[in-house]
């Protein structure tokens, strides 16, 4: 249940897992009971439910891929926003919020969701692991790092942003 949990999390939704489950169990046996209905063939029936069964969980899937597809496509721009959003003076945390305002869904509500966890008390650090298990994805994963890195060891941290966008930028070119 807590990967299913999480691969709902993932697609934007707020559906609780055991509905999801419900779901695939009640897809499985009406497909199931028509099936035998109509062929009277057990087995036949118990298969075609079962891929029945499985559409929800498919689509979920499919939501969640579309989802990080367009995560990955506007974290480029979130990342100038930050980064001229720190040249102009913002503290670093606000310009997470400034992002959640700023941009569109997917990447306006999960760095909204990271603000809202730093700003409650978490630390930046569980904040972006928190923003990370929400949205796996490896050019978020470099931009944590170097921002997690920067902020032990000091640096510019908007000409690091913007060098990752770039690269984030031309990794998604060459894709």
């Amino acid at each position: 249940m807590e990967s299913l949990s999480q691969l709902i999390e993932q697609t934007g939704r707020s559906t609780p897992a055991y509905r999801v489950v419900l779901l695939m169990l009640g897809i499985a046996l009406a497909v199931g009971a028509v099936v035998v209905f109509v062929t009277g063939y057990l087995p036949l029936a118990a298969m075609v439910g079962f891929a029945a069964g499985l559409v929800p969980l498919l689509k979920l899937r499919r939501e969640r891929s579309k989802r990080l597809a367009r995560f990955e496509e506007q974290l480029p721009e979130a990342l100038d926003i930050i980064s001229r959003a720190l040249r102009a003076g913002h503290p670093f945390v606000e310009t997470l919020k400034l992002v959640g305002d700023e941009m569109d869904d997917p990447i306006a509500k999960e760095f909204a969701a990271a603000f809202t966890d730093i700003n409650y008390g978490a630390s930046v650090r569980q904040g972006f692991m928190n923003l990370l298990e929400r949205v796996p994805s490896m050019s978020l994963m470099a931009a944590i790092t170097a921002v997690l890195i920067q902020r032990e060891t000091g640096g510019n941290m908007a000409e690091i942003l913007e060098k990752i966008a770039a690269v984030v930028r031309a990794r998604f070119r060459y894709q």
